[in-house]
């Protein structure tokens, strides 16, 4: 059975993914073979499998769960949909602003990050508030600002929410004590 279908947060980079980290309980094997983009995993008892995708890809597994409810209704035997885990939450640094960046300045890569009191998981809305708010003041027009902010989105892989931007960019100034 398809225990869960989960859409992770990011497609960037290299990484192990989970069951465990979605909080499902037990052992978990990664499943190497097979034509799925997924991050897939079979539980130790071979009962259960896990599908885990970036974001992005998660209309897709969205799409694979309607049709296995729609065969399942249809009594056709095969897996069953038995629980599905969407979250937007990313790990967020808090308070994501340009001079707690580093970069590498032969790459032009981000190499890392200062000041991580307020690190946790988090709506990527929250640190991309603080990210987008602080960089518009080295723009010098509300044009440029706009147009950087298009490109880093598309960059990024999302369309930006400006209601959810503007509420953590206002939610900000509560959280400090």
């Amino acid at each position: 059975m398809l225990d869960r279908v989960a859409a992770m947060d990011d497609r960037s980079g290299p990484r192990v993914v989970s069951p465990a980290l979605l909080g499902i309980g037990g052992d978990w094997l990664p499943v190497t073979t097979g034509e799925s983009e997924a991050f897939v995993f079979r539980s130790a008892d071979a009962r259960r499998y896990a599908k885990c995708v970036p974001a992005v890809d998660a209309a897709n597994l969205a799409a694979e769960r309607d049709r296995i409810v729609w065969l399942s209704a249809q009594e056709v035997l095969g897996p069953a949909a038995l629980d599905w885990y969407d979250d937007d939450a990313v790990v967020c640094r808090g308070d994501l602003c340009l001079p707690n960046i580093m970069l590498d300045p032969q790459a032009l890569d981000v190499s890392g990050f200062i000041d991580l009191g307020r690190l946790g998981r988090a709506d990527r809305y929250a640190d991309l508030a603080l990210l987008l708010a602080d960089a518009r003041e080295t723009w010098t027009d509300e044009e440029q600002a706009q147009a950087a902010d298009v490109a880093f989105a598309k960059r990024y892989g999302i369309t930006l929410d400006h209601q959810r931007l503007r509420f953590y960019l206002h939610l900000d100034p509560l959280t400090w004590g």
